[in-house]
């Protein structure tokens, strides 16, 4: 999408926003589905490294499964993770500090 964004240089927020719509329409939905399926694939990789970046990229076979009609919207993250980043999170400040804020609004 970057591509394709910055085939349509414009000057300004408002013009650069214009822009990278006009280029997510552009784009096929089998692409954008993949982009998706991709990042979470990514983000948990990053929650069982424990939040850091040091892991392949997970190859989830997206086009055979598309074959096959078995490609799944969206990924899902195990009880078990989920759990575990919980208590990971509980632990820093930070997180603790914005939990409270969210309870709190």
């Amino acid at each position: 999408m970057q591509s394709l964004q910055h085939r349509l240089p414009r000057k300004g927020i408002a013009a650069l926003i214009a822009s990278v719509e006009e280029a997510f329409r552009g784009m096929k939905t089998d692409t954008v589905d993949n982009i998706f399926l991709s990042l979470q694939a990514c983000m948990l990789e990053m929650l069982r490294q424990k939040g850091g970046h040091l892991y392949k990229t997970p190859h989830l076979g997206k086009a055979k499964l598309r074959r096959a009609k078995r490609l799944p919207v969206s990924l899902s993250c195990s009880r078990d993770l989920y759990a575990i980043v919980l208590l990971r999170a509980a632990s820093h400040t930070a997180f603790r500090f914005f939990f409270h804020l969210t309870l709190s609004i």
